[in-house]
């Protein structure tokens, strides 16, 4: 896949796994309320025990398998074919593997009947070994599919859950129906996978081994961090009642729902830094670069916004009337959730480079050092404590994860943004300050409201940040109103498309829309909305042509911050330079024309 290829097929991956995960996320947060309510604390905590237990033992049939094909196929297309089937193989045993290993982990530690029994229902996910035909979609970039089979299950975890309510189930049916949903999502991912391309389902035991060298030290990194993550939840129904890990169970399952959304932007980038890695160090820090920014500018959001209102907002939603404590760890897991974002990028940088062995130390360290804290927060202070200790830990991973970055590929931190973030996050707090004086939803909505709206204007994220992921092309559009005289440009009538606009933003924005270059002839006053359809509309450099030359000095501070936001070059020219480089420019690169009916020329 060239790089002129690759932006485009990228960005749109990443709008309709983004596009379709609002939704998503909607509905999850629906089920989760439902759920809450209708099982209320104790209840709770058994289901997320169940749902936990089943997660510390899912990295084995992983045991960093996937990332580790999908890496190969991505780099050696060819392979694909043998290496997925294979891929089912290995993950079928190790299932199996792994679910003896949880029956006997939840007999043998003595835990309570009805949790070992969650956790025995919850289990069975551990089966299912044809999800890993995400990686012959993700590598393709064919991301829709997995939409789709994301927002099935969504949309029937809803229905299911009210109907199981309706029936007046207990715990057991809703972990069943959990089994069974993820089973629906890898079976539509793998009807998807196998209509994309043959496979060779001949067993070849030889490439077994090269894949398990190449994963076992992630592998490892991968049960380190599986613990990490879950183990606070045991040690919490070791230590207190089902009460508390109903509480905690709340709480974290929000931070579970945002933290599907770097398993989304990693299941399309991780194909695109595995390819910058080999086109060479300087693609790489560019494109590594614009996603850590970005990725800092949401995850700040997250942090500063719900650390300062999950524990007030919490409450007030339906079905957590009686998960006061739950908003009070969410407010403190609120900044880990913005971590693991950062956290996911960045590591998968270092997987990308074949550096998987560097995150078997991290993950050793953060899985003591969460373990260590665990043990002296939960006793005296439940889930509170256990909150703390995840936040804590996501700091030193992070930390970790930068510098093994920085040493071992010479990535760094784009920190000559940071002191826009500082503006950003410092006008936005005293915005969360002032809220407390009103209603929970009103101090989210202003602070998201306000923060927001500094992005462009202080520079914090403009278009040109997320430009190299838009799709571009080399087309030469030309941008005229009807009064306008096009002396310099190409003969209309020879032009190889022909567009007519009738003055609409929309009309012109589809039809400017993914331009190299735009050329703006405009008779008369330029309306403000003009430059900024244009930029929108993903054209890199516009070309302003001024027919009075006086007016090569009006350009204003909104053209300027509004033009420097959108595009990556503004070139202002008089109509007889202009008229010189059009001699010079063949009539082939000038694609398009679209002609507006713009300001006082209309």
């Amino acid at each position: 896949m060239t790089g002129v290829e690759l932006g485009p097929r990228m960005a749109r991956g990443l709008v309709t796994l983004l596009g379709s995960r609002g939704l998503v996320l909607g509905l999850q947060f629906v089920s989760i309320g439902l759920l809450a309510s209708y099982l209320e604390p104790a209840g709770l905590g058994i289901y997320s025990f169940g749902l936990a237990a089943a997660s510390v033992f899912r990295i084995i049939p992983n045991f960093g398998l996937i990332p580790v094909v999908t890496r190969d196929i991505s780099q050696h297309p060819e392979r694909e074919s043998a290496l997925l089937p294979n891929l089912i193989y290995m993950r079928v045993s190790l299932g199996v593997l792994a679910y003896g290993l949880l029956a006997v982990s939840v007999l043998a530690l003595g835990f309570s009947p009805e949790n070992s029994q969650a956790a025995l229902i919850a289990g069975v996910v551990l089966l299912i070994a044809i999800d890993a035909f995400r990686s012959s979609i993700e590598v393709r970039l064919r991301v829709g599919w997995i939409s789709i089979a994301d927002t099935v299950e969504a949309i029937l975890t809803v229905l299911g859950t009210l109907a199981l309510m309706n029936a007046g189930v207990g715990v057991e049916p809703f972990l069943w129906f959990y089994v069974g949903l993820k089973l629906l999502n890898a079976t539509i991912v793998m009807v998807a996978a196998l209509r994309m391309t043959r496979f060779d389902w001949t067993p070849r035991r030889h490439l077994w081994a090269p894949v398990l060298r190449a994963a076992v030290p992630l592998g490892l990194a991968g049960v380190f961090m599986a613990l990490y993550y879950r183990l606070d939840v045991v040690l919490l129904a070791g230590f207190k009642p089902p009460a508390d890990v109903g509480q905690y169970g709340a709480a974290y399952r929000f931070l579970d729902a945002f933290a599907v959304l770097p398993t989304i932007t990693m299941s399309v980038l991780a194909p695109v830094l595995s390819r910058s890695v080999a086109e060479g160090a300087a693609v790489l820090q560019r494109r590594y670069g614009h996603v850590v920014h970005v990725v800092s500018v949401a995850g700040l959001l997250v942090a500063l916004v719900g650390g300062a209102t999950a524990w007030r907002v919490l409450p007030l939603l339906p079905g957590f009337g009686r998960y006061e404590g739950a908003g009070v760890a969410l407010s403190i897991l609120a900044p880990a959730g913005a971590l693991i974002f950062l956290g996911t990028v960045v590591q998968g940088a270092l997987i990308s480079a074949h550096l998987q062995r560097r995150l078997l130390t991290i993950s050793a360290i953060g899985l003591a050092f969460n373990v260590a804290l665990n043990l002296a927060l939960i006793p005296p202070f439940s889930y509170i404590g256990a909150a703390a200790a995840t936040t804590a830990t996501e700091v030193l991973l992070l930390a970790l994860s930068l510098r093994e970055a920085r040493k071992a590929l010479g990535l760094r931190w784009p920190a000559d943004r940071i002191h826009q973030l500082v503006k950003v996050a410092a006008v936005t707090t005293v915005v969360l300050g002032a809220g407390f004086f009103v209603h929970p939803f009103l101090q989210v909505a202003f602070a998201v409201l306000v923060y927001v709206t500094l992005l462009p204007v202080l520079g914090t994220l403009t278009l040109r940040d997320v430009q190299p992921f838009l799709p571009s092309g080399e087309d030469y559009v030309l941008v005229v109103s009807r009064a306008a005289t096009p002396s310099g440009a190409p003969d209309l009538a020879t032009a190889e498309r022909l567009v007519s606009v009738t003055g609409s933003p929309l009309a012109l924005w589809q039809e400017v829309r993914g331009a190299g270059t735009c050329e703006v002839q405009v008779a008369g006053d330029r309306p403000v909305w003009l430059l900024l359809v244009i930029g929108l509309a993903g054209c890199r450099e516009i070309v302003l042509v001024e027919q009075d030359a006086s007016g090569l000095s009006r350009r204003g501070w909104l053209d300027d911050r509004l033009t420097a936001a959108l595009v990556e070059r503004v070139v202002v020219r008089s109509e007889e330079e202009r008229d010189q480089l059009a001699r010079r420019r063949p009539r082939t690169a000038q694609r398009a024309v679209a002609r507006t009916s713009t300001g006082s020329a209309s």
